[in-house]
């Protein structure tokens, strides 16, 4: 997994094509908080930096009550649940059509759809940062994210469920190749962990949205076990 402590470390993705103007897509992760140093703490976000009024921005925080998705300047669909610190999650945002947004955690829908959803703008996905976002500096990710996915196109329930591998005791990562995934950042099982500084974008063919580090991201052995 990567690590971030909370101070100012990202993974910068670039601009994530798949997700501006979008109506049908899927970003998924998992999650590990040390703590929840901030009123919002960002898992991912995409948007224009310093837009006035942040109408592209894109945004998943949590806090130890919940998880909330921010698009745009008014649009925040919060939804309640514990969340603990030394335990890894599953999320999962999936947008279906032009005005439907349903949120999952480890597999599960959480709470009900928001069926007032409108469609991405077209800058969305600029300058994508895991464990941080354009639009909200400083509020950052104390803690682990592995596995991070976007899809471009909106995932079943069954194939949400499908990202998990639950034949084991605890929940882990599953094979996501057969889903095509767009963006799919490893942290760590495709590259160099002792010297690289850069994840290697597994997705499809002709996506060069890898993951670079900034401010002291580092490798991390704790993932979903």
């Amino acid at each position: 997994s990567l690590y971030f402590d909370g101070t100012g470390d990202l993974a910068t993705c670039g601009d994530i094509s798949a997700i501006n103007s979008a109506s049908n897509v899927t970003i998924a992760c998992w999650v590990k908080a040390d703590s929840f140093p901030y009123a919002y703490n960002s898992i991912w976000g995409g948007g224009q930096a310093g837009g006035s009024g942040h109408p592209s921005r894109f945004w998943l925080f949590a806090t130890s009550s919940g998880l909330t998705v921010w698009n745009g300047t008014s649009q925040n669909f919060s939804f309640s649940t514990t969340v603990s610190t030394g335990t890894w999650y599953h999320t999962a945002v999936v947008i279906s059509g032009s005005n439907n947004l349903s949120f999952y955690l480890n597999g599960s829908q959480l709470g009900s759809t928001a069926t007032t959803f409108s469609s991405l703008r077209s800058q969305s996905g600029d300058n994508f940062e895991i464990a941080g976002n354009p639009t909200y500096d400083p509020y950052f990710w104390d803690g682990n994210i592995d596995e991070f996915a976007v899809f471009n196109s909106a995932l079943s329930s069954t194939d949400v469920a499908s990202l998990i591998d639950n034949s084991g005791s605890n929940p882990v990562p599953a094979d996501i190749s057969s889903l095509s995934p767009r963006v799919w950042l490893r942290m760590g099982e495709n590259d160099d962990t002792a010297t690289a500084t850069t994840i290697t974008n597994q997705g499809q063919t002709g996506s060069t949205n890898d993951g670079t580090f900034v401010n002291g991201a580092a490798f991390d052995t704790d993932i979903p076990s």
